[in-house]
């Protein structure tokens, strides 16, 4: 007897397919010319610029520093800033220094002898505690 079904005339009998897809023979295919680079593209044309714009990139290009030349410049200017922040460092004690300086010396001398107070330690004194029994061993149960 032929197979009833809903679908009409299919027969549900028959399995499914379970291949959808090979890579057979595309490596063959793909090597049968050669593997080729892919071609780079062509560099913009510089026709019709802002004139200026174009001057200023030609000498910037010209111009343009050495990743070694760029540390020696860095490392220049680093130098700079550290000395300029160590001279305001500087301005900044002795103007602190200054202010102190004039400063009555009643307040001066306070600060001079006021010291933390220190505490002694006095040893503790242990409580005697009540003896108490102590439980007896449970028997081990055989």
């Amino acid at each position: 007897e032929p197979a009833l079904s809903v679908a009409g005339d299919r027969d549900f009998r028959k399995m499914a397919k379970s291949k959808n897809h090979t890579n057979h023979n595309q490596n063959y295919k793909d090597h049968r010319n050669g593997l080729k680079r892919p071609k780079k593209g062509q560099t913009a044309t510089w026709k019709g610029v802002h004139l200026p714009l174009k001057r200023n990139t030609k000498y910037a290009r010209k111009h343009s520093k050495t990743p070694a030349e760029q540390k020696v410049i860095r490392d220049k200017i680093l130098a700079y800033r550290e000395k300029i922040l160590k001279a305001k460092l500087q301005k900044k004690k002795d103007k602190r220094a200054a202010k102190l300086a004039t400063r009555p010396e009643k307040v001066v001398q306070k600060k001079e002898e006021v010291k933390p107070k220190v505490e002694e330690k006095k040893p503790k004194v242990e409580e005697k505690k009540e003896d108490k029994p102590k439980p007896k061993p449970k028997a081990d149960k055989k």
